[in-house]
Order: structure tokens, then sequence, then C-alpha cells
């Protein structure tokens, strides 16, 4: 299966407003600026680049910085553009911690404008269940269109993945990113997707705690992180 290479970044809001990043990069992770050291090394593809001015002060004066919303993320990895999605496409908003409570999708198109919230969706579109509501279980699922790596640049180095520039990079806390590969076309065969999952996982490209490709739950570019 061939990776489509589309062009978005993203740096999530973190749900702290008045938090600081004093860290120096050999005591924590790099924040803002590493990232977008990275980003620039990726400057050849990249067209289209969300980067936050809330919590991590990125000045977009002067730069080349298109917003990418919630909507074109989805329309693009779930190629809308090409026909309808015969399945339905799941995203689930928290507000606060998103530990603090459970996953209750929603069917897209809805509203996923608020930046307020967090803001996930899943790789798959999905049917529903026998009595009509919509859940994220790989028994539901019809295709995939993209997998998700997690941890970057925390628990797996960026340089890891220079040579295969991801489809997009959305980083979720200062120096850790979720980075996600579109496919060419969506795919059917669930083993194959889960294989390339776990194998990606062995060649230590994702955080071993981030197994399933299918079902499980991914941040979307545009919202808060707690």
């Amino acid at each position: 299966m061939e990776l489509k290479m589309t062009d978005i970044y993203s740096n999530l809001n973190s749900g702290d407003k008045n938090q600081t990043d004093d860290v120096t990069p050999s005591d924590e992770p790099a924040g803002a600026d590493e990232f977008q050291q990275i980003c620039n090394e990726f400057t050849h593809w990249v067209e289209h680049t969300y980067l936050t001015d809330e919590t991590y002060v990125i000045q977009a004066t002067g730069r080349n910085i298109e917003s990418v919303s919630n909507d074109y993320f989805l329309e693009t990895i779930f190629q809308t553009d090409s026909g309808p999605v015969q399945d339905a496409i799941l995203v689930c908003s928290k507000s606060g911690d998103p530990q603090a409570s459970g996953w209750l999708p929603r069917v897209y198109p809805t509203n996923v404008s608020s930046n307020k919230l967090n803001w996930y969706f899943v790789p798959s579109t999905f049917v529903p269940q026998e009595d009509g509501t919509y859940h994220s279980k790989s028994k539901l699922a019809k295709a995939t269109y993209c997998i998700v790596l997690d941890d970057v640049g925390q628990k797996v180095p960026f340089e890891k993945i220079l040579s295969c520039p991801p489809t997009w990079v959305i980083q979720t806390s200062p120096g850790c990113c979720q980075v996600g590969y579109a496919f060419d076309k969506r795919q059917t065969d669930f083993l194959i997707v889960e294989q390339l999952k776990a194998a990606l996982i062995a060649a230590q490209l994702c955080d071993a705690g981030a197994s399933g490709a299918i079902a499980r739950w991914s941040r979307l570019p545009n919202g808060i992180n707690g």
C-alpha cells in the first residue's frame, strides 16, 4: 500500500492558557522552537501549516502559515473530494482532562469548530450496531484511511521518520507529537493494517502502548490538550 503525502502540520493549544515553557532541551523534550525547526526541515513539501500563537507564542507575522481546520483535515484524510464516504466517519470531543470521561462518538459531518475542546477522530469508517448506535470497534469497521504514530519526538526520535515525511504532525504537548500517514487508497484488509502498525511499533517508530490501528482514537489538529 502506498502512502499519500498531503501537507498538514498542527500544534495543539494547551488547556492551561498561562503555561510557560522554560525547560532546556537537555532537561526535557523541547517545545515549540524545536518543533518549528523540525517543520522547517520539511519546507520542500509543506504547503499548509497551523501553529497556535496562544500557548507557545509563535508569531505568524511574516510567515506563510495557513490554518488547518478540523473540517479540512477530515475532508483531506477521508478523501471526500473524490465522492461521498459510504460509511460513518466518527469524531469525539471532550472538555478538560481527556482521561476523565469515556468516548462518545458522533457521526461526521458535525460541528467540530470549537478550539476549546479536545477533538479526536478514528482513522476508519464504521457501520452502526444493530441498535443503530455507532462505536469505534474493529468489528464494525469498513475501511481504514490512515495510520497514526504516537509520542514521536519524546519516545521516538524525529530523526527516525525524516526519511519518510508524514502526512501530518500534531504537537500534543511540548516536544511530543502524534504523526500520521494517509493511505493512497482506503484499506479494507484490516489484518494487513494491524500488521503494519505492529511492525512500526516493533521498529520503535511508535509508542508501544499505542497499539491498534483500526479503531484507535487520534487527535484532530484544532483544539486543546487537557
